[in-house]
């Protein structure tokens, strides 16, 4: 049972990308107004290092993506052309937002003049966009890794073993 509810929660997670962006406003709000960490941001100390981590972060999200794509895992053939348009959808979503959390720094620090607390919040949302997105990244990251263990260790149990005298040396 426990299962069963385990396994609609990460198919309604990965056909919803739209979370991560409600989680990421939750998370601004949270972290901007009620603990106000907009207030002690430092924008133009903070905005480089944010958008290089949100770089590094999007070059993560590309190398899964690929993996993805280029796996020859039987269950991820299989999900690729079960749920392409999902799996679209989240990998559009994923890299959008962590372009986004890149630029976004970029942004503050031109606004930092005029409008300070609107770049403070500028960096503060990238801060959210990355930790959530990133979340969504790692969970691909551990499928696919899990779904080519598994087939490794499926074909590994079907191969013959070799014959001992092919393993000695004077042959």
């Amino acid at each position: 049972m426990e299962a069963t509810k385990r396994q609609r929660l990460a198919s309604f997670y990965t056909s919803a990308p739209w979370i991560d962006w409600v989680l990421a406003a939750a998370l601004f709000s949270v972290a901007f107004f009620l603990i106000g960490l907009g207030d002690s941001t430092p924008v133009q100390e903070v905005a480089a290092p944010v958008s290089a981590l949100s770089g590094i972060f999007a070059a993560t999200a590309v190398f899964a993506c690929g993996a993805l794509a280029q796996s020859q895992a039987v269950i991820l053939r299989v999900a690729r052309a079960l749920f392409a348009g999902d799996m679209w959808r989240n990998w559009v979503s994923i890299i959008g937002a962590l372009a986004l959390a890149a630029a976004l720094p970029v942004f503050a620090l031109y606004a930092d003049r005029a409008f300070p607390s609107v770049a403070q919040a500028l960096v503060v949302l990238a801060i959210a966009l990355d930790i959530v997105t990133m979340i969504r990244v790692l969970w691909w990251v551990r499928y696919i890794a899990h779904a080519q263990r598994d087939e490794d260790t499926a074909s590994s149990r079907h191969q013959t073993r070799r014959p001992s005298w092919m393993d000695n040396e004077n042959r």
